[in-house]
């Protein structure tokens, strides 16, 4: 039984490959710029400005506590890239758990 090619085992594999190939940061910025104008507050900029400060597990913290806070629904691939960026980090953030997903997005 000949192997596939990685290039063509799946979408699965593809995501997981170039999530690997970025930051936590990166992934953040990725879910605020799907997210922008989202927040009625200043959740956004707080989040840009811990990214700047150098403190990524705190913006992710912030961001998924407001999601859920503001019952936000959020997509299943912003979801991954949340999920990615706290396992990046080794980080357990609870709040990822109860992200309010919307399957039609």
């Amino acid at each position: 039984m000949s192997r596939k090619p990685e290039a063509i085992q799946g979408n699965h594999y593809c995501i997981s490959k170039m999530i690997e190939k970025k930051t936590p940061e990166k992934l953040i910025e990725l879910a605020l710029m799907e997210l922008a104008g989202a927040f009625a507050d200043d959740t956004e900029t707080s989040v840009y400005e811990l990214l700047s400060a150098g403190e990524p597990g705190v913006a992710l913290e912030l961001l998924c506590s407001q999601l859920v806070e503001h019952e936000i629904p959020i997509s299943c691939r912003l979801k991954n890239r949340l999920v990615a960026a706290a396992n990046i980090m080794c980080l357990e953030v609870g709040e990822i758990r109860d992200l309010r997903v919307d399957s039609s997005k």
